[in-house]
């Protein structure tokens, strides 16, 4: 389903969510290209529908966050979930030690190991 534009604000300014499960934002939004109701809404019923936090890059992919909730495929992390947004591009990975504020550059590691 595509809303037009117009039809979306539309949809948008009635809060059709107020009241809603989780389920029923999701099996609504997570099929409509058009945002029609405030994101972070919408990202806390997935988190609450999928049981997991979703993290905000998997929005980008819509077709795979269907397919995980209608049980056609099953959450394989963090590290393929990213791959799947960004195809061949390389995926840098930094961490931080947050009690000396050292920082690691993980990227070769995870390109030559396909892990983290």
């Amino acid at each position: 389903m595509t809303l037009t534009y117009e039809e979306a604000i539309k949809k948008l300014e009635s809060k059709w969510w107020e009241g809603k499960t989780a389920k029923e934002i999701i099996d609504f939004q997570l099929y409509e290209e058009r945002l029609c109701c405030p994101f972070d809404i919408f990202h806390k019923a997935m988190g609450e529908a999928f049981g997991r936090p979703v993290f905000t890059h998997e929005f980008a992919n819509q077709k795979a966050l269907q397919e995980e909730y209608e049980s056609k495929r099953q959450y394989d992390g963090l590290l393929p979930s990213v791959k799947r947004v960004l195809g061949d591009r390389e995926i840098p990975v930094i961490a931080v030690n947050p009690e000396t504020g050292h920082i690691t550059d993980w990227s070769e590691e995870v390109h030559r190991n396909k892990s983290v």
